[in-house]
């Protein structure tokens, strides 16, 4: 009896085991199921989580498609500013062109291959000019002067560029911008008003056989054009055939015999080429000793790069001129540049009263005998051309 209990015992043990086994089992399951359910679940969150993400990604994207960006500033091209300028002049080899708003001109042999301009048409890109220096660059004309009724002032600096082209002139008449350009035979007549200064400088630019010429006009007319300046010096297309900083060449210059400047040289701290035709005025007073310097004999100058050369030389005027050059960096600009400037009224300085006397200014009571200021530039188009073929044209 006793065994067949234990054998019930047993047999009950055994079917609550497997009860319990099986239990087990399917909690298991249902555990897993729940947990892949929850897997999935997740999964679908993360989804729609990448799918909201990628959808503001896009629409990010878009707008920011949508927003207008500012164009960078595109540089001047010399085709459309050759566009703005009307032909004044030509002949069977070169051409001259004026932009008659402006001032700025240009001439060019008649295939196109080789062109100078009066000023360089893209100063506003100069990276290393100021604002006053682009201005420079801009100017066919920039005058150092004291008016005759102020002259204890000191010397103001006047441009063409800001003070006559993009000045008003106003008259009982009418109201026009400071330059008048007017075409004459083979070339243009450039009237510049100085209405803060109150003085008109005309000038003309004529094409000459194969050369052009430059004339500014003292006297026009009973039209006392700088009869108002006391100390005036005029610089006269101070950066005509200008190189920029990029060009390999050299300037040629009337010290001594003759001497070369080479481009980029480096040497922006040093002192500009500076020396008056002819020698210095010894009827004028002298305070120290002057720099030791070679004395210019001829009043010439010249631009020398691979394949062209420009020859200028002062025909009328010379002996109140001053050659000048500058390398890129010396005149705070990125150009070598080679031009004239003209005294148009001679000055001294002098001391009365004793060893503390303070200097007194001098003035020449009329201006330059002279009634035009005059410049030709011929351009010399060769192949390796060099200061020989400059010399030779000159003696021509």
């Amino acid at each position: 009896m006793l065994h067949i209990r234990k054998k019930i015992l047993v047999g009950a043990l055994c079917a609550s085991m497997v009860l319990s086994a099986s239990q087990s089992v399917a909690w298991s399951e249902s555990n897993s199921m729940t947990a892949e359910a929850g897997s999935a679940e997740a999964g679908s969150e993360e989804s729609a989580a990448d799918t909201a993400e990628a959808e503001t990604s896009t629409a990010e994207a878009s707008t920011s498609e949508a927003e207008p960006v500012e164009d960078e500033k595109q540089p001047i091209q010399e085709d459309d500013v050759l566009a703005e300028c009307e032909l004044a002049a030509s002949n069977e080899n070169f051409e001259l062109l004026v932009n008659t708003k402006t001032g700025l001109f240009a001439f060019r042999t008649k295939d196109g291959d080789h062109i100078w301009w009066s000023n360089p048409y893209n100063a506003d890109d100069d990276p290393v000019a100021n604002n006053s220096k682009k201005e420079d660059l801009k100017s066919s004309l920039v005058i150092n002067a004291v008016k005759v009724t102020d002259t204890e002032s000191p010397s103001t600096t006047v441009r063409s560029w800001k003070d006559s082209v993009n000045a008003i002139v106003e008259t009982a008449d009418d109201i026009r911008p400071g330059l008048t350009v007017t075409m004459v035979d083979n070339g243009f007549r450039a009237e510049y008003t100085f209405p803060n200064e109150g003085i008109t400088i005309p000038y003309y630019i004529t094409l000459e056989g194969d050369y052009i010429q430059a004339s500014i006009v003292v006297i026009d007319h009973d039209l006392q054009v700088v009869a108002l300046l006391g100390q005036a010096v005029l610089h006269l297309l101070q950066d005509l055939g200008a190189a920029f900083s990029d060009e390999e060449g050299y300037i040629i210059t009337p010290d001594g015999s003759g001497a070369v400047i080479n481009f980029n040289n480096g040497k922006s701290k040093a002192n500009e080429y500076t020396q008056r035709i002819y020698g210095r005025d010894l009827a004028k007073s002298q305070d120290m000793a002057p720099a030791k310097t070679e004395q210019a004999y001829l009043p010439v100058m010249g631009i020398v790069r691979n394949d062209n050369a420009l020859l200028e030389v002062v025909t009328e005027g010379s002996a109140y001129a001053t050659a000048r050059a500058a390398v890129s960096g010396q005149k705070s600009t990125s150009y070598n540049s080679a031009w004239f400037n003209f005294q148009l009224r001679a000055t001294d300085t002098y001391f009365m009263g004793g060893q503390n006397a303070s200097a007194l200014n001098a003035y020449q009571e009329d201006i330059i005998p002279e009634d035009r200021l005059t410049v030709r530039y011929y351009p010399i188009v060769k192949d390796d051309v060099s200061y020989v073929d400059v010399a030779k044209r000159y003696q021509q």
